[in-house]
Formats: structure tokens, sequence, C-alpha cells
């Protein structure tokens, strides 16, 4: 899946995640791996809104692959607005060291400690996380 939603449509990346669950079901990832996927969607999309977006008509594009293998998603922002993830990953660390029971800055910590991998692509205006499915030789 290949989309881009504007901010006046977040309610639309919702449609995305679902779709994105029910194949992780039919393909048998187990529930620790869908919530990780879940959670790291919507952490990685809220970001991306709050923090790529300017106006109420920038998009954010959502590309998502599906496999019996691995599951991918990468979010990114709107043309032009960068970010450095392990500079980010790494002040949110120190943050979270000095202000354990701030409500923000976790997001991205989260989804690093959820996902498989997680990269920065497309010049680093982007994100990209990796949930594999471990098969086990019954």
């Amino acid at each position: 899946m290949d989309a881009r939603i504007s901010k006046n449509y977040k309610e639309h990346a919702v449609l995305l995640s679902e779709l994105t669950v029910s194949k992780m079901i039919s393909l048998d990832y187990p529930p620790d791996s869908i919530s990780a996927f879940h959670t790291s969607y919507f952490e990685l999309l809220q970001n991306a809104f709050e923090h790529g977006c300017r106006t109420m008509r920038d998009d954010v594009r959502i590309i998502i692959e599906t496999t019996g293998v691995y599951i991918s998603l990468s979010v990114i922002n709107p043309k032009g607005r960068k970010f450095n993830i392990q500079e980010n990953l790494d002040k949110n660390q120190n943050f979270l060291k000095k202000a354990f029971f701030t409500t923000r800055g976790r997001g991205l910590q989260i989804v690093d400690n959820l996902a498989d991998t997680i990269e920065s692509i497309q010049s680093n205006t982007g994100i990209k996380v990796t949930f594999y499915l471990l098969i086990f030789e019954k």
C-alpha cells in the first residue's frame, strides 16, 4: 500500500492500519507483533502530522509492505521536512533519564523498542520500521 494522507483527513489513516492488521492476522502474525505494528504505526503517524506538517493541507506518505516474512512501514514527512532519527533517539533518551514521568517525548523511543529494525529513509524525511514473522519448526 502506498498512500498520501493530509492532516485534514487523518481518520483515513485508521483504515490503512486496520487493513494491515487484518492481513497480519490472516498471515498468522502473533498478537505481540500485531500490537507492536499498531502502536508504531500510530506513534510515527502522529509524529509526522504533529512535527512534519505545517498546514492542514500538508500530507504524509505512508508505505506498507505486507509479506509472510515481514511487515514494513514507512512514514514520510511532507517534502523538505527533514529530521535526524539517531539524534532524536539520543535526545529523547537523555530527556527521559531526567524526566521519567513526562507524558511527551517517548513515541520514537517506544517505536525503536517495538520494531525489529528502524532506519531513516528518503534523505532523512522519513522513517522505516520492520517487523519480522519468526517461523519456528514444529
